[in-house]
């Protein structure tokens, strides 16, 4: 059986391009979006992050609810523009043990927006206000 031996040059290239190929086609760590804690209910979360929407006039507010607790809880969120409550709003249904929902509102980049929230059980909850602009990016 005969070898062929190849220039190193050759051999340089055939190893660059596997790894490209392996670089390509493995998401990359930074794919996910990085959510950030709203508020908190024992186990749990109201979290978000924000998309720039209508060329960077304004933001989708992703919004997820994940229940990590042994029972119920639900969440709402709504957009406050200068203090005062818009018709933006996001309202998830109860959220069993182990489970999550998710949703989005839409807001404005100024510095007057706010997002007012809570997650609720059957008897406790809790919840406050956040800028938009503290919000990160997904």
């Amino acid at each position: 059986m005969s070898h062929t031996r190849l220039p190193a040059r050759a051999t340089g290239l055939a190893a660059a391009l596997g790894l490209a190929a392996t670089l390509l086609t493995a998401a990359p760590a930074s794919a996910a979006p990085d959510w950030e804690t709203l508020s908190r209910l024992d186990e749990a979360r109201l979290q978000a992050c924000k998309v720039p929407v209508d060329g960077g006039d304004a933001w989708r507010v992703r919004l997820r609810l994940r229940n990590g607790n042994d029972y119920r809880v639900k969440s709402t969120v709504t957009v406050l523009r200068g203090g005062n409550a818009t018709d933006r709003r996001w309202r998830s249904g109860w959220v069993p043990s182990g489970e999550g929902e998710a949703g989005a509102v839409r807001a404005g980049t100024g510095a007057g927006w706010q997002l007012s929230f809570s997650v609720s059980a059957d008897e406790l909850g809790g919840g406050g206000t956040r800028s938009v602009s503290s919000v990160g990016r997904c």
